[in-house]
């Protein structure tokens, strides 16, 4: 029994107590960890209380050829949906994302990245990260929502691949105008609409196309009412300083 608790282990990167009891349903999960500790059997503790562990390399390799042997592909497909589930709602949003796509399951992969797109874009930085998922995802044959995929533009044009960046916002546009009625109210749609403006601004920016953003910021920014993020709203009036400060315009 403790054997297979260590198969079905392997098939996480990192584990808790709660994490490894929802996975593999075993509810001795917290004695079979302490014996692991206790005797010291290559597995190694990820923080300083000692709540979160990984197997050492070689074990883990071991025991995922174990894994391959005796669990069908069914049976880790349904324990690794079962780890992208906990960890989803622990906020442990990459495990969570990294299990979807290891078991496949990728329009659950897709729908939690549409959730939590813009932390990982806007506010970690994650930019390759995040570009190599939504890669993954589109050679899967699956197509990210809208908000994911407008967040991927964003991480285009940081990563500073403004033509591909300036391809996909424009198909990013057809889609909402042909699936935002459906998805968004009409306000919904005005404000994800000015959304992709400020992506354009922000391209014409980054390429010296200073006089068109200008043109296009001073107008955003004059059009500008409670719905508009920060975000948004200094993205765009950096541009305009930039389009102002090109032409000493201080």
């Amino acid at each position: 029994r403790e054997r297979q608790f260590l198969v079905k282990l392997s098939l996480l990167r990192t584990f808790g107590v709660n994490l490894c009891r929802y996975v593999t349903g075993e509810e001795n999960a917290d004695e079979y960890i302490e014996h692991l500790v206790k005797s010291n059997l290559l597995i190694i503790p990820m923080d300083r209380n000692r709540s979160w562990y990984r197997l050492h390399g070689l074990l883990r390799e071991y025991l995922l050829a174990e894994a391959n042997r005796s669990l069908d592909p069914p049976t880790q497909q349904a324990l690794l949906m079962r780890a992208a589930e906990w960890c989803e709602h622990d906020d442990r949003w990459s495990d969570s994302i990294e299990y979807a796509l290891k078991a496949n399951a990728l329009p659950l992969a897709a729908q939690i990245l549409d959730r939590v797109a813009a932390m990982f874009v806007r506010d970690q930085g994650d930019l390759q990260q995040y570009i190599d998922w939504v890669t993954r995802l589109n050679e899967g044959g699956v197509q990210c929502g809208l908000e994911a995929t407008y967040w991927y533009v964003w991480a285009l044009v940081f990563h500073r691949r403004f033509e591909r960046a300036r391809q996909q916002r424009d198909k990013l546009v057809k889609r909402l105008e042909q699936e935002g009625p459906a998805l968004l109210n009409e306000e919904e749609l005005k404000t994800f609409r000015r959304r992709i403006e400020v992506i354009g601004i922000g391209i014409d920016t980054y390429t010296d196309h200073l006089d068109v953003s200008l043109m296009q910021a001073q107008r955003w920014l004059d059009d500008s009412d409670e719905n508009d993020e920060p975000f948004h709203i200094g993205t765009v009036a950096c541009a305009a300083a930039i389009g102002y400060g090109s032409r000493h315009e201080l």
